[in-house]
């Protein structure tokens, strides 16, 4: 019969096991999760007479939203708003934009806020009258919606938020291209600040201190926040107020042309001044070039970051507090607390706080590129990326050879884009792509198309980007750690008399050590148990753990 093996000696794979890959590697030029994008608008002066004319050209368009809402009332907008976004499960609006979805608790929306209120009420089983949309009540954006276009655009911290449009002054086609930027932040150097406290103990003396940090301060909470090293909703509101008001106007230009795309998030610079369209073939009526609008918007936004930096760091204090045990804080924080004491018997110790420093480098660099067509009505914007770009200048133009040309002018433009050392860069990059026939395996036709520079990398401090680098800031920021160092004062706090005394102290105890060491020599030297036990009870006038022979440790005899 033959020999069977127990299932439990087969050899079986174990449940976890080393892989084949490598450690990750320890990098100090990774950015920090506040990173952020900015979009930097710049119109275009092209010629009008390129435009098509009509309705969605230099008319407004049919059935636009402001013509919709002329003849509706606050109540009829909140039934259209309320009915047609649909409880979840219950579907019956179709054909969803993706780009205009607006979330709402516990509903599935459909369309946007605008699109809803040219629909007829259509009742159904879960109206949402009584819920919010991106923070504001449904019958609150009804009221609003009956002076402005309502659309839902996400912040720099991914909130979203309505905003309410104005009806045009006229129509008028403009082209607007939004330069997209990262404004990445690095961690730099580390080191000692500024001295935020000293104090020194006199010989013998023992203190308490407690160390309470600018965090810990709800009402200077908004005042250390910034951009750079504490993205919040606080310092990102603070940043676009600073922006509107040192560039004198908002994201909505003299002309009434809201630039805020729908599609796009982040920080909204505002055009400087809110006035004029850049020449992408040369210099316009008004002096305006790309490059020249690109620098205005770069200068205007790392200003602005700079004021908010240099107005946080006048709030980030830090306090040593040595008059008491225990400190209360409107944080739910605590201050820590440390017992110090000073053992040298002649001399005072010295404390010295400084805060910590942290240098932070900002990079701000172009990323992406967007392009928007619009009259002015939201219903005729159009935002499309270089690819798309030829195919909308044929869609809005009249004439086949003016939208090449001007795509021509606009791409020779990011062929020639300056960064921040003056040095000439290439945003884009022409692509010929073969696409072959399947049968005969021979070249069918050749493709070409523009896209972003595939070797677009550049680096400093060891820093690299993907991206063309139009400004690079290290600044400097004081932590809310601290550190200390103890320094020993160099006057004897003793006469001659008490000075021997200490002398005479040491010489004693370094004796007794000596003797000590001496008689434990002499034992070591022993190799009897006995005779070994028998000396130590002699030298040490101890008893062992356990009782020896000859030692008198017991009074009791030995047994043998």
């Amino acid at each position: 019969m033959p020999e069977t093996t127990p299932s439990s000696c087969i050899n079986k794979d174990p449940m976890t096991d080393w892989g084949t890959g490598t450690a990750p590697k320890l990098d100090y030029n990774i950015p920090q999760t506040n990173g952020f994008v900015a979009n930097a608008y710049i119109p275009l002066d092209v010629n009008s007479s390129y435009f098509k004319t009509g309705a969605g050209f230099d008319l407004p368009p049919s059935g636009n939203y402001y013509d919709v809402v002329a003849g509706l009332d606050a109540s009829t907008i909140t039934a259209r708003i309320a009915n047609n976004f649909v409880a979840v499960g219950t579907p019956n609006i179709v054909n969803v934009n993706a780009e205009e979805v607006t979330q709402v608790v516990s509903v599935a929306p459909q369309y946007s806020l605008a699109s809803l209120v040219g629909f007829e009420s259509a009742p159904t089983s879960s109206p949402i009258a009584d819920y919010t949309i991106a923070g504001q009540a449904v019958s609150n954006i009804a009221v609003q919606s009956l002076y402005g276009m309502p659309v839902t655009i996400v912040d720099i911290m991914g909130n979203q938020k309505i905003e309410y449009r104005q009806q045009p002054a006229s129509a008028v086609p403009r082209i607007t291209i939004i330069e997209h930027y990262r404004v990445d932040t690095f961690l730099g150097d580390y080191g000692a600040g500024e001295t935020v406290k000293t104090f020194t103990l006199l010989p013998g003396e023992k203190t308490t201190i407690s160390i309470k940090s600018y965090k810990q301060s709800v009402v200077s909470k908004k005042d250390y926040q910034n951009v750079i090293d504490s993205l919040t909703n606080d310092s990102t509101r603070e940043l676009e107020k600073m922006l509107q008001v040192d560039s004198m106007q908002s994201t909505t230009d003299a002309g009434g042309f809201n630039l805020a795309s729908k599609s796009e998030s982040g920080l909204n610079i505002p055009l400087f001044g809110g006035k004029g369209s850049a020449s992408f073939s040369g210099t316009s009526s008004n002096g305006l070039t790309m490059n020249s609008v690109r620098a205005q918007s770069i200068k205007l936004l790392t200003n602005a970051i700079s004021k908010q930096v240099q107005k946080s760091v006048v709030s980030r204090k830090l306090d040593i507090n040595t008059e008491t045990s225990t400190s209360e804080t409107s944080s739910s924080e605590t201050s820590i607390i440390r017992v110090l004491e000073n053992i040298n018997k002649s001399r005072v110790l010295n404390f010295v706080f400084r805060q910590l420093n942290q240098e932070l480098i900002t990079i701000t660099y172009l990323d992406d590129i967007s392009f928007v067509y619009t009259n002015g009505y939201e219903e005729t914007k159009q935002v499309v990326k270089i690819d798309g770009l030829l195919a909308m200048l044929k869609s809005i133009f009249v004439n086949v050879t003016d939208a090449n040309n001007v795509f021509k002018d606009i791409v020779d433009q990011y062929y020639s884009v300056y960064d921040y050392t003056g040095t000439r860069q290439t945003f884009y990059e022409k692509r010929t792509e073969n696409i072959y026939d399947a049968d005969t395996g021979l070249v069918k036709f050749t493709e070409e198309y523009y896209r972003k520079n595939s070797s677009l990398a550049m680096t400093v401090d060891g820093i690299t980007v993907n991206g063309i680098i139009k400004s690079v800031e290290n600044r400097v920021l004081p932590s809310d750690s601290v550190i200390v160092d103890a320094l020993l004062g160099q006057g004897e706090a003793l006469d001659c008399f008490n000075l021997k005394l200490q002398d005479a102290a040491v010489v004693q105890a370094n004796l007794e050590n000596e003797a000590k060491q001496q008689a434990i020599d002499i034992i070591e030297g022993l190799t009897d148990a006995t005779e070994k036990a028998t000396l130590y009870k002699k030298v040490f006038s101890d008893c062992c753990d356990v009782p020896q022979i000859g030692c008198n440790c017991t009074s009791t005899s030995n047994p043998a």
